[in-house]
């Protein structure tokens, strides 16, 4: 199936994705116990935008299991930023440069879904489920915007005490 998909034009193989994410039990952050993932798993579905839902299903993957999912720092709303990636079955046929381009986020060619929520496509393999290994793969990186939902507090960022500089 071929999709457009911001300024990307990809082939998706949704059958053989969704297959890989039936036969997966993993999945980030349900597998970790750090704060951070618990406050990004206590959201729910609510993490993604609709659109951001739609996009996973069509494209065959599970929303639930991320490859990756990451805590980049608190806004001054309460908000927190999380930034992850999925893959899915596929190739990307068109689109802008790949996020592999630059290590600077904010040079990537980032297609914003909401207010809150953006995505970039590439080909990196990072941490990609073992059942991926036979694929051709393309990695949906996504930046979120987020509420801290969790009881425990936003950890305080580290500081350097006066003296120990």
């Amino acid at each position: 199936m071929t999709l457009c998909i911001g300024q990307w034009e990809v082939d998706a193989d949704v059958e053989a994705t969704r297959a890989v994410y039936r036969h997966t039990s993993r999945g980030s952050p349900g597998d970790c116990d750090c704060l951070y993932c618990r406050n990004f798993a206590a959201l729910g579905d609510s993490a993604f935008p609709p659109s951001f839902l739609e996009l996973a299903n069509a494209l065959g993957i599970d929303h639930r299991k991320a490859a990756e999912v990451y805590e980049c720092g608190e806004f001054r709303d309460g908000r927190v930023d999380y930034g992850g990636w999925f893959h899915f079955v596929g190739t990307i046929k068109a689109g802008a440069m790949t996020a592999t381009a630059s290590g600077i986020l904010a040079e990537w060619p980032w297609h914003r879904l909401t207010e809150n929520f953006k995505i970039v496509l590439d080909r990196l393999r990072d941490i990609a489920f073992a059942e991926f290994d036979d694929y051709p793969l393309v990695r949906l990186v996504f930046d979120a915007n987020v509420p801290w939902v969790v009881a425990e507090p936003y950890p305080q960022p580290f500081q350097i005490e006066k003296g120990n500089q």
